[in-house]
């Protein structure tokens, strides 16, 4: 009679392994343009979140003063810059692609 025992698979499994592999380790590697995209994102959000932060600390009625006085300028002020960099930069793209790919003219041909 020969041993035909079924060999038994790791516990720990493949990913346990002491070598990973190329995917693996191409997946986990870290450029150094992530990291700068990475760093200037966390310094922009810093504000925001230095502001959000303030909102759950006792403010002796800071926020129901801005509130009253100028929070909806505030406010009003913010929409109103964020639509016109929309349009502005949604004019800006429409038009550069407009002009760099000629597909409005009918010079591609997509049939």
């Amino acid at each position: 009679m020969t041993d035909r025992s079924v060999p038994v698979p790791d516990p720990a499994g493949p990913i346990h392994r002491t070598r990973s592999s190329p995917l693996l380790r191409r997946h986990l590697r870290v450029s150094p343009w992530s990291w700068t995209v990475g760093t200037v994102a966390l310094l922009v959000a810093l504000p925001i979140l230095v502001v959000v932060s303030r909102v759950f600390l006792p403010s002796d009625g800071v926020w129901a003063h801005l509130a009253a006085t100028v929070l909806d300028d505030y406010v009003r002020n913010s929409v109103l810059l964020t639509l016109g960099v929309v349009t502005v930069a949604s004019s800006l793209g429409v038009i550069t692609a407009w002009k760099a790919y000629p597909f409005a003219s009918g010079a591609i041909n997509i049939s």
